[in-house]
Formats: C-alpha cells, structure tokens, sequence
C-alpha cells in the first residue's frame, strides 16, 4: 500500500549511497497508487531521474496515453543456469510437463489444462506434487519433450512469466503455451520459437504432434534458443536499463500532477 511505499522511500534515502544517485528505478509490480508512488519517489529523491519499469506491456501502454511513461520490459533468463542434459528425443520420461501456480485469478486455463493433459491416455504427463529444488526443475525440463507455460492475468496484464524465458533458453525442450498478444513483439511466434494454442483441444492436439516428430520440435527448440542468446538474457535488459538511463529518461512534473 501507498503508506508502506513511502515507508521504504524513507528508509532508502536514510542510506548514505542514495544521496549520489543520479536515477531513480522503480520496477513496478503492484499496479496501483502508480501516481502517487512516483510523486512520493520524486518529492523526497527530487535530484534524481526517475526511471519506471514494468513487466506489463498493457499496464505500459495504458500510462503511456495519460503522458506517464513508464518502459516495458520483460522477464530474461540467465541461459547458463538453462544449460541441460541432452537427452535422445524418444528417450525423455515425459511428453508433457507443467509446474507452478494454479490461481484461477492469475492464470485462469491451467486447472482445466493440466486436468485435461493428465486424462490424456497416449501423452505421459508429469506434475510434480512437491516444490523442486532448481537442480530437480532442470531435471525435469531435460526428461520432458513439451513444457507448458500459461501468460498471467491475460488481458489485464498479460504477464509473460520466467517460465516462458526458461524453456526458451534450454535448447532442448519445447514451450507450449498460451496464446497472448504480447508474443510477437517478444518473438515468440508459434511454429518457429515455441508452439501456441487459444483452445485446450489445440493444446493436446499440437503435444501430439509434436511428441511424436523429433526433427520438427527440434527446429522450433533451436530456434528458441537463438532468440533467447539475441535478445532475451538477464544482460540485454541490464543494458537496456542503462541505455534508458543514459538517455535521462525522466517523468515531467506536470505529468504527475495530472
């Protein structure tokens, strides 16, 4: 809430180091009270830049047409933490696999996907019952032919999560997910990057597909991977961050008082 925010406004300035910073950057996650959380960064950091960040694209165009600019930016992924076990296509354990949350608010399909990917009879589906610890989640990525990842409050947010970026990244294993606007720009692109499905009947459809076609979701795997080593590691955003900085991206006054 607005209240703890200027709480922790005032502990930062509190920190010596603060004093020489010359940008501000505020990632924002929680998306209200934007205006006055800025207003509050601005008014007691008032010789800084300040620079706003979100890894919602609606929620940056949205304030883009009230004349605040705030800078998409999307989740990365560190690819050498993503560096798997080759495993023989035919050999993985599993067709399908999906870990995660299940918040029908967040993500509204996966309860009825995973119900339905686990009914499937001619698809080995994995889920685990437990949280992985990251070395048992490479594991299972290396083991399975198709992961699956589902955008997070779609049409609200459209939140393209790490999970999307982590398979991407394995240069083995094959994203299925959720259709979202917000993929084109990222690259993502269905049959090229990644396989993508609006319906669940199209969903186990392209699984099966797939699961059975090693040269096909291997061209798609490969692909995914360039894209991720082009454009989407943890580094590219850090300098992305420090070109918006550079640039002095700064919110108008007036902007605020809008």
């Amino acid at each position: 809430n607005l209240r703890s925010h200027v709480s922790k406004v005032k502990e930062f300035i509190e920190m010596k180091t603060c004093h020489d910073a010359q940008v501000v950057i505020f990632l924002n996650k929680v998306y209200f009270d934007l205006y006055e959380k800025i207003a509050v960064i601005r008014a007691f950091m008032y010789w800084s830049t300040v620079l706003v960040i979100t890894w919602s694209p609606t929620i940056a165009a949205i304030y883009a047409q009230k004349h605040l600019p705030i800078h998409f930016m999307p989740f990365a992924v560190d690819q050498n933490a993503f560096t798997l076990t080759k495993i023989a296509w035919m050999n993985r354990k599993y067709d399908v696999y999906f870990s995660g949350d299940k918040n029908p608010l967040k993500y509204p399909m996966r309860n009825d996907l995973t119900n339905a990917f686990n009914a499937v009879k001619d698809l080995t589906y994995f889920e685990p019952s437990v949280r992985l610890d990251h070395n048992q989640y490479l594991d299972a990525f290396a083991n399975a032919k198709i992961v699956i990842s589902t955008p997070g409050f779609p049409s609200k947010y459209d939140l393209i999560g790490t999970r999307h970026f982590e398979v991407l990244a394995t240069n083995t294993t094959l994203l299925l997910c959720e259709f979202s606007p917000v993929y084109e720009q990222l690259g993502i692109i269905h049959n090229h990057t990644a396989l993508i499905f609006s319906t669940i009947d199209q969903a186990i459809s392209l699984a099966r597909h797939y699961t059975k076609n090693a040269h096909d979701a291997l061209r798609i795997v490969h692909n995914a991977h360039r894209l991720v080593v082009d454009r989407h590691t943890w580094q590219h955003r850090i300098n992305t961050i420090l070109s918006l900085a550079k640039n002095n991206t700064s919110i108008p006054t007036t902007s605020l008082n809008t």
